[in-house]
């Protein structure tokens, strides 16, 4: 299962990173690092055309889904732990959510109090 992973993961990473490449390009100017370099893979990858792009987005991704899909089904009527989680993870989402979110609220308002102060006592 642990070799599936990985050729799936190899299937999903070159789109996946030319997706970030794209997102990235535009975090900062164009001159500074790490822009640049995502400018050229961009244009690079820009050239590659319908057939390259069809490969990339669609049918490798396509085919970890399909594969995927199919091993995990497979496992699914194998293995009795693996269709116990499922029911571990429902117990799990019937737990008080309240402490999780007033945790949470705590946190972020420390976080932007921090911040607030420490632009006052810059100014």
């Amino acid at each position: 299962m642990k070799s599936l992973a990985a050729t799936l993961g190899l299937l999903v990473f070159p789109g996946a990173f030319l997706i970030a490449v794209g997102a990235g390009r535009h975090l900062q100017p164009r001159r500074f690092e790490p822009a640049h370099t995502l400018w050229i893979i961009f244009e690079w990858a820009s050239r590659m055309g319908r057939p390259g792009a069809l490969l990339l987005f669609l049918l490798l991704p396509a085919l970890a889904v399909a594969i995927g899909f199919i091993a995990l089904m497979r496992s699914w009527r194998v293995d009795s732990s693996l269709r116990s989680d499922p029911m571990a993870a429902a117990v799990l989402l019937q737990r008080p959510w309240a402490p999780l979110f007033v945790a949470c609220a705590s946190i972020a308002g420390a976080a932007i109090f921090i911040m607030a102060l420490a632009h006052i006592l810059r100014d």
